[in-house]
């Protein structure tokens, strides 16, 4: 992944249209993602849970961390998006790559009681 200086120069390459659906544009979307302030962040997690919901009904998270922010598992997503090992392997590893935060093992987390 692209490490840009600062949340401007990520931004400049988010906002170039000639840069859409380039590595570069996705490393500084991800890069948004990750640096945004906490204000924001908690509103992209807020989108982020609205949106599985709605287009995932039948995915339900399986962990939460510290914060309340809800994790899936590997197996969880590979059912509800009918995806191959190899797709799902692709997935994992562009995650890893694009935000390494948003990968970790179970017992980082909490389980739903």
């Amino acid at each position: 992944m692209k490490k840009f200086a600062n949340m401007n120069e990520a931004l400049a390459v988010a906002t170039d249209r000639s840069k859409i659906n380039t590595k570069e544009w996705r490393d500084a979307a991800c890069y948004i993602l990750d640096n945004a302030p906490p204000p924001l962040r908690a509103r992209f997690d807020a989108i982020q849970g609205e949106l599985m919901g709605k287009h995932f009904p039948e995915l339900k998270p399986d962990h939460y961390d510290e914060q309340g922010v809800p994790y899936y598992s590997a197996a969880s997503v590979q059912k509800a998006l009918d995806m191959s090992d190899e797709e799902m392997n692709v997935a994992i590893a562009d995650l890893k790559d694009c935000h390494p935060s948003h990968v970790t093992t179970a017992d980082k987390l909490h389980r739903l009681q």
